[in-house]
């Protein structure tokens, strides 16, 4: 797919809030989400195609995106007509801006307790989670929360043009937030 038939695809599932299956270049496995904005990163409304469920967001850096498929178009628009017949719709696109990394970490920040960030070129399987508290240079300061739902006592750094990905709204954010609770101000 061409940049210029890829941005026109983008702009247009946005545009109609259209489930698509979205192929990137830094992972093997497609993320399948309702397109709900678009900048220098694409934002999605996640499908977990197992539960038929939404659960939270991922945007992802639009150079990664390799392609883009309409579900309405594979297997005669199943799983768009199974979604519709469950009641399931996206949201509109969260307040989030989607012009730069830094923006981007800012602002879904202010809406969610948690965020996401994934390095996805370094190590796929991994993710780190936690709250934003800096942006130092060209990196952002990350107030992790432990997998057992405790404030780590120091940020970790990570460079911004490494991000790949950032999810929040997500069920297993939710969880860790409510574990965690507020940052704790001796962690400030």
């Amino acid at each position: 797919m061409t940049r210029r038939a890829l941005s026109a695809a983008l702009r247009g599932a946005v545009r109609n809030l259209a489930l698509v299956r979205v192929d990137r270049s830094c992972d093997p496995h497609p993320l399948l989400g309702y397109a709900v904005g678009l900048g220098e990163w694409l934002l999605l409304h996640v499908v977990n195609p197992d539960s038929m469920i939404l659960n939270g967001y991922s945007a992802v850096r639009l150079r990664d995106v390799r392609k883009v498929a309409l579900m309405a178009d594979e297997h005669e628009g199943f799983m768009v007509t199974a979604l519709r017949a469950s009641r399931v719709r996206p949201k509109p696109q969260a307040r989030v801006s989607l012009k730069t990394t830094r923006w981007l970490l800012e602002t879904s920040a202010r809406y969610f307790p948690l965020i996401a960030i994934h390095e996805e070129r370094k190590d796929i399987e991994v993710c780190w989670i936690g709250r934003p508290t800096g942006f130092p240079g060209t990196s952002v300061e990350l107030r992790e929360v432990s997998p057992a739902g405790r404030w780590c006592t120091r940020p970790s750094r990570y460079q911004m043009r490494s991000i790949t990905k950032i999810d929040f709204g997500g069920a297993y954010e939710g969880a860790l937030a409510q574990i965690a609770g507020d940052v704790p101000a001796d962690l400030h």
